[in-house]
This record gives C-alpha cells, structure tokens and sequence, in this order.
C-alpha cells in the first residue's frame, strides 16, 4: 500500500511540474536543479537516519551547517556577491527566514522525523508542493490546469490513504 501510494505522489509530482503542458518551456538546467535538489534533500533523510543519538536541535545544525557548506562556493561562483549593495532591511529578512522559516521549521521536522517511518516522511515530503501550489491559485492568483489539479488530487490522496486505515472496526 506504502509503495502504491508513494507512485501516485511521484504521479502527482510530475502532474504538477507542469511536464506535459509545458514541454516547450522546459529547461534542462531546472531539471539538473531540481534532480541535484531531490539528491541532497535524500541525503538529508539519510544523514538524519544515522544520527539517532543526538537531539533534534543538534541535529538541525549538523543539517543547515552541511547545507552551508554545499551552497557557499555555488553561490561564491555563480552569483556576483556585492555586500555594499545589502541594506538593513535585507539583513533583518535573511536573519528571520535563516532562523524562523528554516531553522525553527528544520527543527520541527527533525524532531518529529525520528517518530515517523521512512515511507510516510517520503508521503507527507510530497505535501509540500501540493500545497504550494493551492496556495499560489488562492493567494498570487495563479492559473491551473486540469493536470495541476488532477496531480494535487493525486498527492494528497495518496498522503491520505497512506496513512489512514481502513479496516472495519468491530463493535464490541
């Protein structure tokens, strides 16, 4: 059932990428991106499976320091870095989405990622840009299609039937 439910969520996945109706748009270094993304974010699983004796707080710095480490010499080569250009209010929204959007929600997710097994921290990963995309059609206005719709639908069902049971209670 796990595994059924985890191929609708990659269906859904794709359904939402927007693959089929935009194929004249797509760009092969958004794929690369998006697979190099998927990579890290499965050693960011793994590495969180082989740290079972620290706490979730320790954790969650071993993850954004790695992070740190992988994106600096990216960005130091790929972007021109100007610090003279950053104003104050630039500083403050780094610092709150560094420690309130990434490190309290990274804490939130690996303390609770501990308690969960592997298979339905892979579901409720898929969550996340199915939400996305609701949130951008209600909020920013964005249109959708039919696919975006059906891959959604697809997601969080399979979000749903992965983790609720069906089986028929006897009354005692």
């Amino acid at each position: 059932k796990k595994a059924f439910c985890i191929l609708c969520a990659v269906l859904g996945m794709v359904l939402v990428s927007g693959v089929f109706t935009k194929a004249q748009n797509v760009s092969v270094k958004g794929i690369l991106l998006g697979l190099g993304a998927a990579v890290f974010y499965t050693s960011v699983i793994i590495m969180n499976r082989f740290m079972k004796d620290i706490s979730s707080y320790d954790s969650t710095l071993v993850q954004l320091l790695s992070a740190a480490v992988v994106i600096t010499p990216y960005n130091l080569v790929t972007q021109s870095v100007s610090f003279a250009d950053v104003g104050k209010i630039a500083v403050v929204m780094l610092l709150v989405v560094g420690f309130v959007h990434t490190g309290f929600a990274y804490y939130l997710y690996f303390s609770s990622v501990k308690h969960l097994p592997s298979e339905s921290v892979a579901i409720y990963s898929y969550i996340d840009p199915a939400f996305a995309v609701v949130l951008s059609v209600v909020i920013l206005q964005e249109g959708i299609d039919v696919w975006g719709i059906a891959g959604a639908v697809l997601i969080l069902g399979a979000a749903l039937v992965s983790e609720v049971s069906f089986k028929s209670r006897s009354k005692n």
